[in-house]
C-alpha cells in the first residue's frame, strides 16, 4: 500500500474588491484571478524593463498606461492608470498569501 499525501486546501485566486465612483461614492464589486493579474503586471514590467530602486520596480506612466490596457482584457474595461497602480500593488501581496496558505501543512 502507498502512502497517502497530504491533503492540501486550495484557494480559488478570485481577488475581489470595489471600484468606487469618484462622483456618487458608489461601489461596484468586481474580481479578478490574482495568478492572470499577477501575471500581466509581471509581463508588463518585463516590457518596460523597469528600473529597480531599493529593491523596488519604480512604475513610470507608460507602463501604467499599458498595464491599465492590459488589464481591461482581464475584465476590467474601466481600468484607469491608477487602478492599474493599485492592483499591481495588491497582486504581489495576495500572491504571497496564497503561497503561505499552501506552503503550511493542514491541521
Amino acid at each position: 500500500m502507498s502512502a497517502q499525501l497530504p491533503i492540501v486546501d486550495l484557494q480559488t485566486g478570485s481577488m475581489k474588491f470595489n471600484i468606487v465612483d469618484d462622483a456618487t461614492g458608489t461601489k461596484t464589486p468586481h474580481e479578478v484571478d490574482v495568478m492572470l493579474l499577477k501575471l500581466a503586471c509581471e509581463e508588463q514590467e518585463r516590457t518596460h524593463n523597469l528600473e529597480i530602486r531599493d529593491g523596488k520596480y519604480v512604475p513610470t506612466p507608460q507602463f501604467l498606461f499599458d498595464l491599465a490596457n492590459s488589464l481591461k482584457g482581464l475584465g476590467l474595461p474601466m481600468c484607469t492608470p491608477t487602478m492599474a497602480f493599485q492592483l499591481w500593488c495588491a497582486a504581489g501581496a495576495q500572491i504571497e498569501t496564497l503561497k503561505k496558505n499552501t506552503e503550511t501543512p493542514p491541521t
